[in-house]
């Protein structure tokens, strides 16, 4: 049998032995019968599936609860490079309070600011779009610039508080560069103009519209710090640290002032030191009832604000935090300066001896101090929620922007 003979040759227990029509099922070996390819197809595809589609999908499970955690808006990496040092102060807690804020073993850390020399630094501003700190220069640098944890620090616009021709530093003092910023609701910059009197928003091309930058016809002096409420007033302190000489063409107070669609309120009156001095830092409370203003005298203050009518209207004026029995007492330093207040009322403000935090009641629970040359402040705050929550300020002497990591905005 010559069929026979040529199987034989043909190695009948592969699968070529099926070519034989002869050759039954009991003839095929066993990975060959019909009844068992579909097994060998569901194998495959288990066998599959285990090995990198069941993997793949644990990592993207993991990607996506990475990335909601921290921010659903927000397309950044966030790594700690340009970071100077940590454990660059101290913080002295008053009241375990502040334990539900700051973790016990947090430490304030140094931003690295290499690249620029400094004058005054003020206007801490997170940008949450690209995770990166604005902050302010109001010397003769004149500029903003933006540091980001990735890649450090670059100039952003100057000049961005006198934008004119010449600057008469003997009148108007040695400050003519910004101050306090904030991003409107309309996602505008605004910022406080010291140099021009003015507050005002910058375009991306870096152009200035004025906000406000007169009050009946009279200059403001020197826009300090910045907030806008609910209701899109833009609520800004004008103090006068500029010229102890008097102007016809200046406002005659220093004062608090509230701006909304052309229209310029005055709302607090601020006493002053023979003409120098008055408001710095501004904010509200969560429910906007309540406007913390600080002061030159190096105290922070509680105004009372009745919202009832069209216009907003300041009712009365009291001392929230006394520093002078710590001014005298413990040798705290300093003048009010910036200030910001958390989603629970929680006051973190720039005064005497540091950056002060209180409950909103005004109860002392922490000092912090990052290590300034005697008689230096911390000048400007801003908390900020995304990618992590952090307290970021600057100071001067030296000029450095600082953080301190927070359990909740």
């Amino acid at each position: 049998n010559v069929p026979h003979q040529h199987a034989s040759l043909a190695m009948p227990d592969t699968p070529f032995s099926s070519l034989n029509p002869e050759n039954g099922e009991a003839h095929k070996p066993w990975y060959c019968r019909s009844y068992f390819s579909p097994l060998i197809v569901v194998s495959t595809v288990l066998v599959f599936i285990l090995a990198f589609v069941v993997p793949l999908g644990v990592v993207a499970s993991r990607k996506c609860n990475d990335s909601s955690s921290s921010s659903s808006t927000t397309p950044y990496l966030y790594e700690d490079k340009a970071i100077e040092s940590s454990s660059v102060g101290t913080i002295t807690r008053f009241n375990s309070q502040f334990d539900n804020l700051v973790d016990p073993s947090a430490t304030i850390e140094s931003l690295d600011l290499s690249g620029f020399n400094y004058g005054w630094l003020e206007g801490a501003l997170w940008k949450e779009s690209t995770a990166s700190l604005l902050f302010s220069d109001v010397s003769a640098n004149n500029a903003i610039y933006e540091w980001n944890n990735m890649t450090g620090v670059k100039l952003v616009t100057s000049p961005a508080g006198f934008t004119g021709s010449t600057y008469d530093s003997v009148f108007n003092g040695p400050y003519p560069g910004p101050n306090g910023q904030i991003f409107d609701q309309d996602g505008n910059h605004v910022v406080c103009q010291m140099g021009n009197g003015a507050v005002s928003i910058r375009s991306a091309q870096n152009s200035w519209t004025p906000i406000a930058s007169t009050y009946n016809g009279n200059q403001f002096w020197a826009p300090n710090d910045i907030v806008q409420d609910s209701q899109g007033w833009y609520w800004f302190t004008d103090p006068n640290f500029r010229s102890t000489n008097p102007s016809s063409g200046k406002v005659s107070t220093t004062s608090v002032y509230a701006a909304r669609n052309g229209t310029v309120v005055k709302m607090i009156d601020v006493p002053n030191n023979n003409g120098v001095g008055g408001p710095n830092g501004i904010a509200f409370s969560p429910s906007e009832n309540v406007l913390y203003t600080t002061h030159a005298d190096g105290n922070a203050y509680k105004n009372i604000i009745d919202r009832s009518g069209a216009v907003p209207v300041a009712l009365t004026t009291q001392i929230f935090f006394n520093t002078t029995y710590y001014q005298n007492n413990m040798g705290w330093y300093g003048h009010g300066d910036g200030m910001k207040v958390d989603s629970e009322g929680y006051v973190y403000m720039s005064l005497p001896g540091g950056l002060i935090v209180t409950d909103p009641q005004g109860t002392l629970l922490a000092r912090v101090q990052p290590n300034l040359v005697a008689q230096s402040v911390v000048t400007n705050i801003w908390i900020a929620a995304t990618p992590k929550p952090y307290l970021y300020f600057v100071g001067n002497m030296p000029p450095k922007a600082y953080r301190l990591a927070l359990k909740r905005v």
